[in-house]
């Protein structure tokens, strides 16, 4: 097991005290325990890739953490992303060549916990790829309608009594006016549908939800069908 520890630090930085140390370079250092770095709030850039570490635990308390180079370790489990979720400032990470980047449908995974990233693996995060992360079939959307000067907006919420951090995180893009649903970069299923009759929110809602219907399998439409019938049928009898 190799530790990284303050000597090495302070080797690669020219600090004396962890809490000055900005940015950090211990590439290839074949480092498994970096729990040290509980010990620097204000460590913005660190670059360990080409390592051995397994866990992102110790990243907890890098509450000014921006920029994360991880590529070439051991990471196996996507769940160790819980980890970095309450770093506000995180905006680049880099996960490639971990054991988890080969499990399925990885960058939408990663993005489901980490909304606000700017860039993964080197490639530049989209607001489509946020949204389509956010409100996959994984998840049970939840629409809604309540007034609010952001648009109504599906919502993924993996339970109803407490919404995800990072699906909240997710919601501030409209608050910043940088994230918007999908118009003419990601055309709905239906060319024929009249939108102009619709209320704006309603538009937004329903133009989300026909962009997201060409991602369902044969029985999650079937669910939808019987949802439509029942919700059809409703509105008949009021």
């Amino acid at each position: 097991m190799v530790k990284l520890t303050e000597t090495m630090i302070f080797q690669r930085t020219r600090k004396n005290d962890l809490k000055y140390v900005i940015e950090l370079n211990c590439w290839g250092s074949d480092l498994t325990d970096v729990s040290i770095l509980r010990q620097m709030p204000h460590l913005q850039v660190l670059s360990l890739s080409v390592n051995r570490i397994s866990s992102l635990a110790d990243f907890e308390c890098c509450s000014s953490l921006r920029d994360l180079y991880l590529r070439k370790n051991c990471i196996d489990s996507l769940s160790e992303l819980s980890h970095l979720q309450d770093l506000p400032c995180l905006r680049v990470l880099w996960l490639e060549e971990n054991p988890c980047a080969r499990l399925p449908n990885y960058r939408q995974r990663v993005l489901r916990y980490l909304p606000q990233l700017d860039k993964l693996d080197n490639i530049p995060v989209t607001n489509e790829e946020v949204q389509l992360a956010c409100y996959s079939d994984q998840g049970q959307p939840a629409v809604d309608y309540s007034p609010s000067p952001i648009p109504a907006a599906v919502r993924y919420c993996p339970s109803a009594n407490s919404p995800s951090p990072s699906c909240s995180q997710a919601n501030n893009r409209y608050n910043n006016n940088s994230y918007q649903l999908p118009t003419t970069t990601t055309p709905p299923p239906c060319d024929d549908c009249n939108y102009e009759q619709l209320s704006p929110s309603k538009s937004n809602v329903l133009r989300a939800i026909l962009c997201l219907i060409k991602e369902l399998d044969r029985d999650s439409l079937e669910i939808i069908e019987d949802a439509v019938h029942n919700r059809l049928d409703a509105q008949s009898c009021s």
